[in-house]
C-alpha cells in the first residue's frame, strides 16, 4: 500500500496538468490580424481576425483627419481604398479584405483607423509586403499546451525519482 502513494500523487499531478487554465477576458492585442497579397496594381489585406467588434474602417487623410473607406468590391484611381465586405454585415470582420490601389507597388505602409466615427478611431498601420502575415499575441503567459508539457515533464521526473528510490531501497544490504 505504501508503494502506491507516490504513484497516486503522480496520477493527481498528471490529471491537474490536463485541465486547461481559465480563459482570459482580454484579446491578445487590439490590431486586426491580416495577410497581405499584391496583384498589380492592387494590394489586398485579408482580415484573419478583428478584435474590435462593430467597427468601420477609416483612412488617414493628408491633413491628419480620417475619412471613411467605402464598402465595395473593387478599387481604382478614382477610389484608391475600399473594403470588400464578404459577409455584407457592414463591419470589418474575418475574411473581409482591405483593398488599396497602388499603381507603382511601392507603398510600404498605409495608415488606417478602426472606430464608430472619424473622431473615435484607433489608428493602425497595414504593412504592405506580398505574403506578409500579422498575427497578434500580446500575452507572455504560457499557453495551456506549454503548461501541460511542463507538468508532464515534472510528472515523468517524479516517476523516475520514485523508481530510482525504490531500486535503491531494494539494493540495500540486510545487515
Amino acid at each position: 500500500m505504501v508503494a502506491f502513494r507516490p504513484l497516486l500523487g503522480l496520477v493527481v499531478i498528471l490529471l491537474l496538468a490536463a485541465i486547461p487554465p481559465s480563459a482570459t477576458a482580454h484579446p491578445p492585442c487590439r490590431l486586426p490580424e491580416y495577410t497581405v497579397a499584391y496583384a498589380a496594381p492592387v494590394w489586398s489585406a485579408r482580415i484573419l481576425r478583428s478584435w474590435i467588434p462593430d467597427t468601420l474602417v477609416w483612412y488617414a487623410t493628408p491633413n491628419g483627419t480620417f475619412g471613411p473607406v467605402p464598402f465595395q468590391d473593387r478599387v481604382g484611381q478614382d477610389e484608391p481604398r475600399a473594403v470588400f465586405d464578404r459577409d455584407e454585415d457592414g463591419r470589418l470582420t474575418a475574411n473581409d479584405t482591405i483593398l488599396l490601389w497602388d499603381a507603382e507597388g511601392r507603398s510600404p505602409t498605409v495608415e488606417l483607423g478602426l472606430g464608430p466615427t472619424a473622431e473615435q478611431v484607433e489608428s493602425f498601420f497595414v504593412y504592405l509586403e506580398d505574403g506578409y502575415v500579422l498575427r497578434c499575441s500580446g500575452s507572455d503567459a504560457p499557453t495551456w499546451e506549454v503548461q501541460c508539457a511542463i507538468m508532464v515533464g515534472v510528472g515523468v521526473t517524479l516517476l523516475v525519482l520514485i523508481l530510482l528510490a525504490r531500486r535503491r531501497r531494494n539494493r540495500r544490504m540486510p545487515f
